[in-house]
């Protein structure tokens, strides 16, 4: 074929005109957008995007191969335009790619653009308030570098739907301006430092779907026009220095499904009207000072699948229809004011010291000071989220909380290091034990006194460097006897960085014999970096050494053997601030340790625990087992044997022989005595626990013990109980007072009306603890009122015993002088 030198020019200009220039491709996205795409590359320090590629083609570096959850990178365009002939850019994500450059003003350049998605990097600067001028539907911002306030421009994006700008630096009040995006439905603002109250504007957002504004630092309390919002699903309010109470027309938000908010100040009140929210599946309502009892319709919500009630002032009972929340995984109810069974405690060894490796495997280390070994005791158990695990080594620990929105099942609460580490020892730290809302420790049966006590932290699960996964920030609060030691806690800023040991060292003082350490988080800090669910508080190790030199173990004293009954308390005692619930009797508890009413009667007193307490007490003096004692003669039970010793004036009998003679008699008979007061047949005659720990300790004077009326004896042969004297009801003691001179404050009880007089001879214990002798007139009424003149008594108490054929009687002496019957004992043959 021959061609013309003209139809060769004519095929040249075409083929210029329809292919791109050199290092170009063809595409239908405008010159314009590519362009732009290139700025806004080089403005976020993008790297990956291929520009010898169509951008809309979704070919290599336009869009990844796979994406996660935490990383995505793709460009997408609507070549729908001009009947398919022309392509826009509609989107834009670049998640977990970590960028290190700036928000690009050059995205006005891309005037079709609808997402723009630039969460899990290590952007910085502002927000440009350039935007303000586009049709934006979505911006999500989440885990960066960015400050500054939110810009007034981005008031004008009346396209806006969806704004996302959690776990970033933003700071400043949050813009009346933002009212005016009536359309808007998610406003995801947490993990900022965002000051001032929520804008009266807000009140206009009534399409809110979504609104997420914790740990920032708001003030004031939480406004009542969140009732408008009808459309709402999710609601977080935790950490947000937000005051309650929570608005009652919270009761207008039927739509909720999702409803947490924690740590508010301010008053107590009432629990909030929920009962409307019939789909609600997760309910946090923490630390909210909320009292009074959980309402009935909680327990019917059938959706519910997380319950936390915790940190609260509730009563009440579990209900029968708790049972009805079978779809429920998780309810947690700790600290609060509830009835409940309580579990069997262990009576286990007194120790001065704990060591424990936190989440990991034993350790056997050097200690610099002394350069002795310490082992640091394993502690690998899986937790939950809800557990209470006791080692065999004198410790427990109790963690509550699953880790919200991780998409993980099961949770995972034991935390391993991500980056090597270099610290002295490095063994302590390569895990770490870590929990969603609060973990606690308790040393359990420790002596008494001052303890060191030294907390180990190293932030093992975010990294160094230019990345996003160095963005996230760990805060917590930590506490020990109750008292705030650490508040807003972040391990990082501490350490000086991540991977770095840091040591916190702390007095704490033992009382009850038991040492309780707790982490807990407060909804501050990030909860989606480097993934969600990556928040709450983490330790790596804690070590406990007393400041004193603890007794010698090659032959236990019985000031040991005290130590080891108060150690009785210190479980019960834990048991109590885990549970919070009501003592009740064991079913396997044998007959050897019930209260007699419990017993003969099948009545249950406040003071039934009392009995066995004293019958424990006695065992542990005795070195006898009262189930398997073997009667004789004189008596049937080890109680019996030890009034029956007592009335010989032979107590020191008692003590177990295998003590030998270097034991303290008067630290002997102070134990005996006080079991002898608790096993007292009479409910009213027991003194209460707090008396019996004062009585242990020395501060409390130890009356004359009444001889109990359940012993029999050949040259002592009679029995005694309280009694109705003259067939009509008498005043005895309430639970709450006792027969105990206390050496710190006056003693009190109820003071029987006036009326006849007897003679009596009686044994006087006076204040100082010196008994006389004399002879008083007390007042024998033949009938008491139920409700009498409670004047305060003296100093002093007395055990008297009747003459002229009258019953034993306990009196005390009131300010004037005069000496009342407290209660009354009677005789039988």
């Amino acid at each position: 074929m021959v061609m013309h030198g003209r139809d060769v020019v004519f095929l040249f200009l075409l083929a210029f005109c329809c292919f791109p220039a050199f290092g170009s491709v063809a595409t239908l996205l405008p010159q314009e957008e590519v362009e732009a795409l290139r700025e806004i590359s080089m403005t976020l320090g993008e790297e990956n995007w291929n520009f010898s590629a169509d951008p809309c083609s979704r070919e290599s570096g336009w869009a990844g191969a796979a994406h996660t959850e935490e990383v995505e990178n793709a460009v997408t365009c609507n070549c729908s335009y001009q009947n398919n002939t022309v392509c826009h850019v509609v989107s834009i994500i670049l998640k977990g790619q970590n960028l290190q450059g700036v928000l690009p003003p050059e995205l006005i350049k891309l005037p079709y653009l609808q997402k723009i998605n630039l969460m899990s990097n290590y952007l910085n600067g502002t927000i440009p308030a350039a935007w303000g001028s586009m049709q934006l539907v979505k911006i999500s911002l989440l885990g960066n570098r960015l400050t500054g306030p939110i810009p007034e421009e981005l008031w004008n994006i009346s396209t806006l739907r969806n704004l996302t700008l959690e776990a970033n630096q933003f700071s400043g009040r949050l813009p009346q301006g933002l009212g005016k995006l009536v359309n808007i439905e998610h406003i995801h603002v947490s993990s900022n430092e965002f000051l001032g109250e929520l804008p009266k504007s807000f009140a206009n957002l009534k399409n809110l779907k979504d609104f997420r504004i914790s740990d920032n630092r708001l003030t004031g309390r939480i406004p009542d026009f969140i009732q408008n919002w009808t459309e709402l699903d999710r609601l977080e309010i935790q950490g947000t220095g937000l005051q309650g109470p929570i608005p009652s027309g919270i009761s207008s938000l039927e739509k909720l499904t999702d409803l947490r908010i924690s740590d508010i100040n301010g008053a107590a009140s009432a629990f909030p009207p929920l009962g409307n929210m019939k789909g609600m599946r997760t309910l946090i309502l923490r630390n909210c000072n909320l009292t009074g009892p959980i309402p009935e319709y909680i327990w019917t919500m059938k959706n519910l699948k997380t319950l936390d009630l915790s940190f609260n002032m509730l009563v009440g009972e579990f209900p029968p229809t708790i049972n009805q929340l079978e779809n429920a995984k998780f309810i947690y109810l700790t600290s609060n004011l509830l009835n409940g069974t309580v579990p069997d405690g262990l009576l286990k060894r007194v120790l001065s010291s704990l060591h424990i490796n936190c989440g990991g495997d034993e350790v056997a280390l050097t200690i610099n000071e002394t350069h002795r070994k310490t082992t640091f005791k394993e502690d690998q158990d899986p937790a939950g989220a809800s557990k209470y695990f006791s080692s065999k080594e004198n410790w427990a620990f109790s963690n509550t909380g699953d880790f919200m929105d991780n998409n993980k099942e099961p949770d995972i609460y034991i935390a391993s290091n991500i980056s090597r580490l270099t610290m002295p020892d490095f063994d302590l730290y390569m895990k770490a034990r870590i929990s969603p809302l609060s973990l606690t420790y308790y040393g359990l049966c420790l002596w008494n006194g001052n303890y060191t006590v030294k907390l180990h932290f190293a932030e093992i699960r975010f990294k160094e460097g230019r990345t996003y996964k160095s963005l996230g920030k760990r805060i917590f609060d930590v506490y020990i006897q109750g008292k705030l030691v650490l508040k807003d806690f972040n391990i990082e800023d501490e350490a000086g960085g991540t991977h770095r040991a840091v040591v916190k060292n702390f007095t704490a003082i033992v009382k009850t014999n038991t040492l309780e350490i707790r982490f807990y988080w407060s909804g501050k800090g990030t909860q989606s970096i480097p993934q969600s669910g990556t928040y709450g508080p983490l330790i790596s190790a804690i070590s406990v050494d007393a400041d004193f030199t603890p007794p010698g173990a090659k032959k236990i004293s019985i000031g040991a053997v005290i130590g080891v009954v108060a150690s009785v308390l210190c479980v019960i005692l834990l048991i109590l601030g885990i549970l919070c619930g009501k003592v009740c009797l064991d079913k396997k508890r044998t007959i050897g340790y019930m209260a007699p009413e419990y017993a003969m009667h099948g009545y249950l007193t406040g003071k039934a625990d009392v009995y066995s307490f004293g019958v424990v007490t006695l065992e542990i003096v005795s070195g006898k087992n009262a189930t398997s004692f073997r009667p004789n003669g004189d008596h049937i039970h080890l109680v019996d044997w030890a009034y029956v010793l007592q009335a010989k004036g032979n107590l020191m009998e008692l003590v177990d022989l295998k003590l030998g003679p270097e034991f303290n008699k008067e630290e002997a008979t102070r134990m005996i005595n006080v079991a002898l007061l608790c096993t007292n047949s009479s409910p009213t005659l027991r003194p209460t626990m707090s008396a019996v720990v004062r009585m242990l300790e020395g501060q409390a004077v130890i009356e004359e013990v009444v001889s109990n009326p359940s012993f029999s004896t050949g040259n002592l042969n009679f029995k005694a109980n309280i009694y109705q004297y003259g067939q009509v009801q008498t005043q005895s003691p309430s639970p709450s007072q006792s027969l105990i001179t206390s050496v710190d404050q006056p003693w009190t009880a109820t003071r029987p009306a006036s009326s006849e007089k007897r003679e009596a001879t009686a044994a006087v214990v006076v204040g100082n603890g010196r008994k006389s002798r004399r002879s008083i007139t007390v007042n024998h009424p033949p009938s008491i009122p139920a409700r009498s003149p409670s004047p305060l008594f003296r100093r002093r108490a007395v055990v008297a015993a009747s003459q002229s054929g009258y019953p034993p009687v306990v009196a005390a002496e009131d300010e004037e002088g005069d000496w009342a019957i407290v209660s009354v004992l009677k005789q039988r043959q």
